[in-house]
């Protein structure tokens, strides 16, 4: 149905920013950066961040319905990932502490606003089967549950193939290549200008189009608080008089 579409969609547009970023950003930190012993402290951070979004988000979802945490904090997961379209390269020195703080806030930045459309996408889905159900007359979470989550285990494991044959088509030198050649001349491996344009284009130039594109499907989906009490209300009434009469109006809807 619309409403299934509409999601599903959306959904798999804010998938894909964050499988591309998440399966890309550990190339940067390690290769390119030369901080993959604060990883695990930049992970610490954005879960931390992650996490601190949630009460906001609630607190949206309650007060103004589920679509406005996603409209109000997703601007900050785009600024978080617009920061990696300026990052630097170890090269060899040392990065400055300027950028390595930016790092961090690029790591506040993006989990606090990604925490948005993933709390709509959660909030969204149970509504689906109640609107399957209206049509339908049956109820199938798991027919739907199975279905979206099938396809996006799926794209997940495609995901993680495109951004390692992407880098690769940029050049991007990685493994043992790397470590032989720091063991062999005691410096670190200077990647290549295509190497980090491909990085930066996983990193940040597709997460970020991906990330408008489901803000954008956000705004068309249709279903509204007072739309899915009406739904509740139809399929309550059938359920205990075994039928019901909706206005064209509520047809419509």
């Amino acid at each position: 149905n619309k409403s299934f579409r509409q999601y599903f969609f959306m959904s798999l547009a804010h998938q894909f920013s964050t499988g591309f970023y998440a399966n890309s950003k550990v190339y940067y930190i390690k290769y390119l950066a030369n901080q993959y012993s604060k990883y695990a402290l930049f992970n610490a951070v954005a879960g931390v961040a992650e996490a601190g979004a949630f009460p906001l988000n609630y607190a949206l979802t309650m007060k103004y319905g589920k679509k406005k945490c996603g409209n109000i904090v997703t601007p900050l997961m785009v600024a978080g990932l617009a920061i990696g379209l300026f990052m630097q390269t170890d090269n060899g020195g040392k990065l400055s502490f300027l950028w390595i703080a930016l790092m961090m806030l690029s790591m506040i930045l993006y989990p606090f606003g990604m925490s948005g459309l993933g709390f709509v996408s959660t909030n969204i889905f149970p509504d689906l089967t109640d609107v399957d159900e209206l049509i339908t007359g049956r109820r199938r979470e798991g027919v739907i549950a199975t279905f979206s989550t099938l396809i996006k285990k799926s794209i997940s494991g495609v995901m993680a193939a495109m951004v390692g044959f992407t880098l690769q088509g940029f050049g991007l030198v990685t493994g043992d290549t790397v470590s032989e050649y720091e063991k062999a001349t005691g410096e670190l491996f200077s990647q290549s200008g295509s190497a980090v344009l491909g990085v930066r284009i996983c990193v940040a130039v597709i997460p970020i189009i991906m990330t408008l594109v489901s803000l954008f499907l956000l705004q068309k989906f249709e279903m509204t608080k007072d739309d899915h009490a009406m739904i509740r209300a139809a399929i309550a009434t059938k359920h205990k008089y075994g039928t019901v009469t909706l206005t064209d109006e509520q047809i419509k809807r």
